[in-house]
């Protein structure tokens, strides 16, 4: 079997949507699968995330240009837009490097892994033009994906018709979520959960934790990647139409999706109350955060008095992740919320924490990253909104250092070739 492996994000590239289609076709290949990868040129990322190094003698990668994105007046707030552009501006190169190496020995299969969505969008187009059926990777929740409001009802149905045609005509789904797959068989009908298979995110090897937080009066808590919460866009989902701009009056949110959860607010209002009650633990708590520094960050920080505490070292390269983790005593997760509903996705950072067996401070809340660290027997749960039991839960962990035993088996449901098992026997019995 051959396998023609899409991916828009890929090493170099350091960024979450990389590590999935890399560990995704190593997998496939060492499953005795052929798999050719289509990716970017690497000048067409950011210079300064070139820096996820891998072997690429074992992977064949074939990398292809892209059309420069076009400015627009509308370009910033997508009003017009049902997708992103990324597929109209690659898929005229894709298709013609697929079909060259089709031509030289025939794909079985497109695997297209998104986002970015509007490669599902187009997926049939791709699939027609190169003559081979196509397979969807989902790591996002498409249409259920609430950031922000659509820019009208109108909007949030055509998408909702452009993603079940896409799903419809695939040979099967991956998902990353089992609640995923829930929310998309509650929207578009339940004899579309047969399209699905879940195949998780998971981690290469667990790291051997060569060095440690050896100073027992200090506890280092910390916390890699991104937010994904920008106070605007989430304080769109609760204005009413009148608050609004006029060309944000027709706005449409299919559910209520908050973000602010998955910043550190709910952790930050937690630790200042233990700090405030405990004053001698400011000189030896230190907090540390690693990634893209959001502009809202030192504010809220500055909100609860915690600048001598916490600190935001901005964007580093995996080696320097790796230190960070090592000299942590806890790490720190959270979750998205989504009111009387469970939120649908999993932190690619989780993988990374479980692969080096920390103990997890979660403040997440019910849904499909709380079922995965509870697998996991790593993370100690925190309730967000029940600050009363949080503060003293982490009075006591500070205080003590309390480690948790891991549950290996559970851990190794996401070790890889394992999260593929699915995927893999699902294109052996094709």
């Amino acid at each position: 079997m051959k396998i023609a492996l899409i991916a828009h994000d890929f090493p170099p590239y350091n960024v979450g949507g990389s590590q999935r289609p890399y560990y995704m076709a190593k997998s496939l290949v060492e499953a005795g699968i052929d798999v050719v990868v289509f990716t970017l040129n690497t000048n067409s990322y950011p210079n300064n995330k070139l820096n996820f190094h891998i072997d690429e003698s074992s992977l064949k990668i074939v990398r292809t240009k892209i059309q420069p994105e076009k400015t627009s007046i509308f370009s910033k707030g997508h009003y017009l837009k049902l997708t992103d552009d990324v597929a109209s501006r690659w898929i005229p190169h894709l298709i013609t490097a697929i079909n060259y190496q089709h031509q030289e020995s025939s794909f079985d299969y497109l695997i297209i892994t998104c986002p970015p969505f509007s490669l599902s969008a187009r997926a049939q187009k791709l699939s027609e033009k190169t003559g081979i059926p196509y397979i969807l990777d989902f790591r996002d929740a498409w249409s259920q994906w609430v950031m922000t409001p659509y820019p009208s009802y109108l909007h949030y149905r055509r998408v909702l018709q452009i993603e079940k045609k896409a799903i419809d005509k695939a040979v099967f789904v991956t998902s990353t979520s089992l609640q995923q797959v829930n929310d998309f068989a509650k929207i578009h009908g339940h004899y579309l959960r047969g399209k699905f298979i879940y195949s998780p995110n998971g981690f290469e090897e667990y790291q051997e934790n060569t060095k440690a937080n050896s100073n027992n009066n200090c506890i280092r808590i910390a916390y890699t990647g991104s937010f994904y919460f920008n106070p605007y866009s989430q304080s769109l989902q609760s204005k009413k139409w009148y608050q609004k701009k006029w060309y944000q009056w027709l706005q449409y949110l299919p559910r209520i999706e908050d973000w602010s959860y998955r910043s550190p607010l709910y952790f930050f209002k937690t630790l200042r109350r233990v700090l405030k009650k405990n004053q001698y633990l400011s000189s030896r708590v230190q907090v540390v955060f690693a990634g893209q520094k959001p502009d809202w960050f030192d504010e809220m920080v500055k909100n609860y008095c915690l600048q001598e505490v916490v600190q935001h070292i901005g964007f580093i390269n995996k080696v320097e992740v790796q230190d960070l983790i090592n000299q942590a005593d806890y790490l720190l997760i959270t979750s998205s919320k989504i009111p009387d509903g469970k939120e649908y996705s999993v932190a690619g950072k989780t993988f990374e924490y479980i692969a080096n067996q920390k103990t997890i401070l979660a403040f997440v809340n019910e849904g499909e990253q709380k079922d995965v660290l509870r697998k996991t027997g790593l993370a100690y749960m925190f309730n967000p909104d029940n600050i009363e039991e949080n503060v003293l839960k982490m009075e006591s962990l500070l205080k003590s250092k309390t480690k948790l035993d891991s549950n290996k088996e559970g851990c190794n449901q996401f070790k890889t070739p394992n999260n593929y098992a699915n995927l893999i026997f699902k294109l052996k019995n094709l």
